[in-house]
């Protein structure tokens, strides 16, 4: 039975009331102690956003997943956005060139970890790599062998096992990257 308007306001109110101290901590968890003072906006724009999308929350099997998910999201839209301000508005020296340039690597780095825990590193991702590719990753973060072990084991250098892992990060970074999930 579908639920009226005033009695999804109610439930997402409830949720919201609920489950905001694990939402927020999501959020500071994504945002970083250095951008802590943001998270209250962003707990803003997730209820927001739930206000106008109900009824896809509510065709969710776990609605507080999906709230968690979408403050997520807003977080790091927020630090996207800071980090775009923030070169804007401040002249930038060399020194802060090279920062702001690893500070951003890092972060595009972060999210794509998270996107990884997230979606449990897809297994039509590492079905899709060459079969030896394939066998040096699943050894590597699955079976969690030293690249000596794997090199041993496949009777190859460790240099390609370096090599074949380093093609397999990328190949997954690009399909998760892209949305091609």
């Amino acid at each position: 039975m579908k639920k009226t308007e005033k009695q999804q306001n109610a439930i997402l109110g409830e949720l919201f009331i609920k489950y905001r101290d694990v939402i927020l901590f999501a959020v500071l968890r994504t945002l970083g102690a250095e951008n802590e003072s943001m998270a209250e906006d962003c707990l803003s724009q997730a209820f927001l956003i739930a206000c106008q999308k109900k009824d896809e929350l509510f065709s969710r099997d776990n609605p507080v997943l999906w709230l968690i998910a979408t403050a997520k999201n807003c977080a790091r839209h927020c630090k996207r956005t800071a980090i775009k301000e923030q070169s804007l508005f401040h002249p930038i020296d060399e020194e802060t060139s090279e920062i702001a340039d690893q500070s951003s690597e890092r972060f595009v780095q972060d999210l794509i970890y998270e996107d990884w825990i997230e979606k449990g590193v897809p297994q039509k991702l590492i079905d899709e790599l060459n079969p030896r590719v394939r066998q040096a990753f699943v050894a590597k973060y699955r079976e969690h062998k030293t690249n000596a072990q794997i090199a041993r084991e496949m009777q190859i250098s460790e240099s390609t096992v370096r090599t074949f892992l380093h093609d397999a990060k990328k190949q997954i970074e690009e399909r998760v990257r892209s949305g091609n999930l």
